[in-house]
């Protein structure tokens, strides 16, 4: 029998029932408190009292529950976000398409976005982001089916107001 030289673990958890005494005497190794899948387990999204405005976690942005009810041409959007407030807020905006794409669920169709918290027309919604070929035009996402598109600013979509409140993360 070949005697065993080295061992690599790249992970592992140890639930003890008490203090981690025993392993804090051990170099190298470090002893946390609490439940370590806590963070695995909470909700992405959560929706303000009187359900109009959702906190996602991950991005630490906060979004209108709800788009515009009527299309509406990029200035008209820009219009609409300098008189909107909601929950409390007066600091909403148009976001940008890397942030709209963030609440695009694809393993979701009709409409592409967690419906548990969100309400959709499922159709095209303005991001501020320009298109490279001309800033003329901005990108557009379908919450129908996911896709990405560019779009003159005279055209209409929906919009759905967000802004930030924390770092991502946090």
């Amino acid at each position: 029998m070949k005697a065993l030289t080295s061992i690599r673990i790249q992970h592992l958890s140890i639930h003890l029932a008490e203090s981690g005494t025993l392993l804090d005497a051990i170099p190298g190794i470090s002893v946390t408190t609490g439940d370590p899948t806590n963070a695995a387990r909470a909700p992405r999204f959560s929706s303000s009292k009187d359900d109009t405005v959702i906190t996602d976690h991950k991005t630490g942005l906060q979004w209108a529950a709800e788009e515009s009810a009527e299309r509406m041409t990029f200035a008209a959007a820009e219009k609409h976000f300098a008189a909107l407030r909601l929950g409390g807020f007066d600091d909403w905006r148009l976001p940008d398409l890397e942030e709209l794409e963030s609440i695009r669920d694809l393993t979701r169709h009709e409409p592409c976005i967690d419906t548990g918290y969100f309400k959709s027309n499922s159709g095209w919604v303005w991001s501020r982001t320009p298109c490279a070929w001309s800033s003329d035009c901005a990108w557009i996402v379908s919450f129908y089916n996911g896709l990405v598109h560019g779009l003159r600013r005279s055209g209409s979509a929906f919009v759905r107001a967000v802004r930030r409140v924390s770092p991502a993360g946090q």
